[in-house]
């Protein structure tokens, strides 16, 4: 997802269309919310993979398809790994895979972006938008989901936790960033 943006953003010289490749190994995908109204609970995944296209003679963006076990959930704590695999959050036996497929990018400024696609977890689909910025060959991603649209209600433990998630997506090692100080792209690594 936040590749996709980086490079629609970015002005690197290709020859033509590639494939680009989204890993555990270049990803970070992590997500906080509250409870108890001063308490916070973060987390990550940590199976991630996916792919998309990029032409950046058109700046157009096809493909955008990323993928999240939902199994591989961590936030350090066993027992709230069990829990959001379970039925009331994740029901990862049932719904193995969260998913993202982007529809739109649209530059905000030299170095910022906006990401829309579509978001299904729990076999429920809805619309969600990334605010992307650029730092050197790294890129963020940030965004929230309210958990109630996508069916995570646990009875009442709703009561003690928020209903809006936030979630950042950090890719780094990225093929062709922007270099800050010239707009221009940065050499390979």
């Amino acid at each position: 997802m936040l590749l996709v943006a980086t490079l629609a953003l970015s002005s690197p010289v290709l020859a033509s269309p590639q494939t680009q490749v989204v890993t555990a190994a270049n990803t970070q995908v992590s997500f906080s919310i509250r409870y108890l109204l001063v308490a916070k609970a973060t987390g990550r995944f940590s199976d991630v993979s996916g792919s998309f296209t990029f032409d950046p003679q058109t700046d157009e963006v096809g493909g955008i398809d990323v993928a999240i076990a939902t199994s591989s959930v961590d936030t350090g704590s066993p027992a709230r790994d069990r829990d959001l695999q379970g039925a009331d959050f994740f029901a990862s036996d049932e719904y193995p895979t969260m998913r993202f497929i982007g529809h739109e990018t649209v530059r905000t400024g030299p170095h910022s972006g906006r990401v829309s696609g579509n978001l299904t977890l729990r076999g429920i689909t809805r619309p969600v938008v990334l605010e992307v910025s650029l730092d050197h060959r790294r890129a963020t991603a940030t965004t929230s989901i309210r958990r109630s649209d996508f069916g995570m209600q646990p009875g009442l433990a709703s009561l003690f936790i928020a209903d809006r998630v936030a979630i950042r997506i950090e890719i780094s090692d990225l093929p062709h960033g922007t270099d800050p100080a010239t707009g221009g792209p940065l050499p390979p690594a």
